[in-house]
């Protein structure tokens, strides 16, 4: 029965074993690591800082990583892929971080004009002087 008992223990902590070994492992944080992002209309190294790094003032590492292909920082070549170093892929799409952060016909939020409550009448007396 010695034998036996121990087997079976023996067959069980396999089972459970391999179970936790098979079973999925809770996410992580992502690992970092150079990206590539390609240039889109209305796309400037600090947006693009932004999107991967969650702070603009970081453009200037995606400008030395890519100084071999960009004259002027301030000029993207519709299309170009540019490196994105030590960076992360953040889970919200480009094309909705860009739209949030540019605002205007882009998709971001609108504005209206404060509606004056009484205008002056043409040619009436004016406030300003």
């Amino acid at each position: 029965m010695g034998t036996r008992h121990a087997m079976r223990v023996f067959s069980m902590l396999a089972l459970v074993v391999g179970a936790l070994a098979l079973a999925p492992q809770p996410a992580t944080a992502a690992a970092t690591g150079d990206l590539l992002h390609e240039v889109t209309p209305g796309d400037g190294l600090r947006l693009i800082a932004g999107y991967y790094y969650g702070d603009t003032r970081q453009w200037t590492r995606i400008w030395t990583a890519n100084r071999d292909q960009l004259r002027n920082p301030n000029r993207l070549e519709l299309g170009r892929i540019l490196v994105i170093p030590n960076a992360v892929a953040p889970t919200e799409p480009f094309a909705e971080f860009a739209a949030r952060t540019r605002g205007g016909a882009s998709g971001g939020r609108i504005t209206e004009p404060a509606a004056v409550a009484n205008p002056p009448a043409p040619g009436g007396p004016s406030t300003t002087r």
